[in-house]
């Protein structure tokens, strides 16, 4: 019955629901009559009677010499709905400032200087769930950090068993000689890559891993930040992963396995 359903969605129990509705029906009766018309057993009835009761949905007879139980108007249950729903937003201030002392502030450590944005990139090797997702601006990773960097961070990331995910600019999709391996997206490099639309540019390398952001700027002044938290973290990750469906596939470089020994950290 659609009613059921409905008083369901209102918080009762399927038998409650039943038994509401027959003591709507039958009027005054005793419980045997009301489980008998709910199709509940007697020992459940009499405990969801007691619990109607108790919200003033149904009244008590001990008047008779058996106790019967008559509904009240459909009205009081408006009421009774009215009723929870003032508690409930009086509990929600109270519940929310129980979250707010349980849950940490964001921690952000800040970096300068060469040496102190690589120490934020590799800070990425730490991560426990063994995906990096990355926006990297490729050309300007290579510019600054050199592709010998590279290829040694990667043997260290493929050693610790790091993949990366990397969203780049279309300007970044090259085929050079010899570098192979500074663009591709395969299992040998532990990494897959796609492109952003045209049109989206970044020259700043963005990384988030675990509960972490770390952000890279490579500017005539290096600076470079981390901030750890895992609600921030977590909204980065979604718009990372739309980012990812609407981006477009990079393609496999077939190399010969001599080159495959050459590769890059991003």
């Amino acid at each position: 019955m659609e009613i059921l359903k409905q008083l369901e969605n209102l918080g009762f129990s399927l038998n409650k629901a039943k038994s509401y509705l027959a003591c709507l029906e039958l009027g005054s009766a005793p419980a045997s009559a009301i489980a008998q018309k709910a199709g509940v057993e007697r020992t459940t009835t009499y405990k969801l009677l007691e619990e109607l009761a108790s919200e003033e949905l149904i009244d008590e007879d001990v008047a008779t010499k058996v106790k019967t139980y008559v509904a009240r108007s459909p009205k009081e249950l408006l009421q009774h709905l009215q009723e929870r729903q003032k508690t409930a937003d009086s509990l929600i201030p109270v519940l929310l400032e129980q979250v707010h002392k349980t849950m940490p502030p964001p921690r952000i450590r800040f970096y300068s200087g060469l040496r102190g944005v690589k120490q934020v990139f590799e800070d990425a090797l730490t991560v426990e769930k063994k995906v990096v997702y990355t926006f990297s601006p490729i050309q300007s990773i290579l510019d600054h950090f050199g592709p010998t960097y590279s290829r040694n961070y990667l043997a260290q990331r493929k050693k610790l068993g790091i993949t990366r995910q990397a969203l780049r600019q279309l300007s970044d999709k090259k085929e050079i000689p010899g570098a192979w391996d500074l663009f591709a997206s395969d299992e040998r490099t532990a990494r897959e890559v796609r492109f952003l639309p045209k049109g989206i540019a970044f020259q700043s390398l963005i990384q988030i891993y675990d509960a972490k952001i770390s952000f890279i700027s490579f500017s005539e002044r290096y600076y470079a930040f981390i901030i750890e938290n895992q609600e921030l973290a977590d909204f980065m990750k979604q718009i990372f992963q739309l980012l990812w469906i609407g981006s477009k596939f990079a393609l496999q470089d077939k190399t010969s396995k001599s080159d495959s020994q050459k590769l890059s950290a991003f």
